[in-house]
């Protein structure tokens, strides 16, 4: 009866983690970070699908999101320079978060009076804010999260941080062809409204605490180092010191270290190409469905929904296979099922029409 006890209580304390106001907080916080990036691979990739851009000027688009790759370069800027007023007024993580959510308010609905057939390069260029502005979001979030919450949260903040993304990008990817189908609201209108979700993001960050900061063994480690440096080379000092610190210790010093290892470059030309056709096929997935015949709603129904809860699903899976096989087993049939989940999209090509078949393809895929 005892351990019948303890075992509930133990189930019920794991739950009530979730339902703590700063562990919720990130739910939102995901939200927000979820929204430019549901911009940019929803709202954005399904306009410039119904208008005449050929699929080479769409494809370039994911370009636009390049800053979220290279966002480790301005990381250590973030963490160490205090914005002037903000700074006294929410503290250096909320001001930070509170500047790039209003920037992204503004961008977005900037998107929305572009015009891509008229003006590509300013869409373009406002599509690279957005995604500038949604990189340093991250950024801001993803240290918000590790000083705001204990170590026994952690785990339930990562959690709900993931579904308060994947929320945004189901309204973005479903939510916004249900909208323009159904009420035909111009673009204009239309990524107003998705700018004003970023209120959601906003009003938690005003909400929630500024946290302490915490001296990291990352930060330790990479002070130590530049200590030494610096003492053998006599140079920079302050906030530069700083940074260059944490760009020797986080880019140029693993990047050394990687290519002193044998067959390195297979590594490199595996990590480039192994999700590249994918990413470049993701931009062209709506004007290939429009181009077949599709109906916009039918996309919605049984591509983008199916596909959303495959993606869940497929995360369960990836993880018991890499658990049951090992890390390069499963990449290596991965890899296999990812070449013919490719080919479904051929196939479709062939059986036309058929919504079944198309939520197989996006379930599969």
């Amino acid at each position: 009866m005892a351990k019948s006890e303890n075992q509930e209580k133990e189930i019920s304390d794991s739950l009530l983690v979730y339902l703590k106001p700063r562990v919720l907080a990130i739910l939102f916080l995901g939200f927000s970070s979820g929204v430019p990036y549901g911009v940019l691979t929803g709202a954005l990739s399904y306009w410039v699908s119904k208008i005449d851009l050929t699929p080479s000027e769409i494809s370039l688009l994911v370009a636009a999101g390049f800053p979220y790759t290279i966002k480790f370069l301005w990381s250590p800027i973030i963490d160490q320079v205090k914005l002037p007023v903000l700074n006294k007024l929410f503290g250096q993580r909320r001001s930070w978060l509170l500047l790039s959510q209003i920037l992204l308010a503004f961008s977005i609905v900037w998107l929305g009076f572009t015009s891509p057939t008229q003006d590509y390069s300013e869409t373009y260029m406002v599509a690279f804010l957005i995604a500038l502005f949604g990189a340093t979001q991250d950024i801001v979030i993803d240290g918000f999260r590790i000083e705001v919450l204990e170590d026994d949260e952690q785990a339930a903040g990562a959690a709900l941080y993931i579904y308060g993304y994947r929320i945004a990008g189901i309204i973005f990817s479903i939510g916004v062809i249900y909208i323009y189908n159904l009420y035909e609201i111009d673009w204009a209108y239309l990524f107003m409204i998705g700018s004003l979700l970023m209120a959601i993001g906003i009003l938690a960050t005003l909400l929630i605490k500024e946290p302490q900061h915490k001296a990291t063994e990352e930060k330790l480690k990479i002070q130590l180092e530049l200590d030494k440096i610096m003492r053998e080379k006599n140079i920079l000092e302050g906030k530069f010191k700083e940074y260059f610190a944490w760009i020797y210790m986080s880019v140029i010093a693993p990047f050394q270290e990687f290519l002193t290892r044998s067959g390195w470059y297979v590594f490199l030309l595996f990590a480039l190409f192994y999700k590249l056709g994918d990413s470049m096929a993701l931009s062209l997935q709506t004007k290939y469905f429009l181009s077949l015949g599709f109906d916009d709603l039918v996309i919605a129904n049984s591509g983008k929904a199916v596909g959303f809860w495959a993606l869940l699903a497929g995360l369960a899976v990836g993880g018991a296979l890499m658990n049951k096989v090992g890390l390069w087993k499963a990449l290596l049939i991965c890899a296999v099922l990812q070449l013919v989940s490719n080919l479904s999209f051929s196939a479709l090509y062939v059986i036309g029409t058929n919504a079944w078949f198309l939520a197989f393809t996006m379930g599969f895929e």
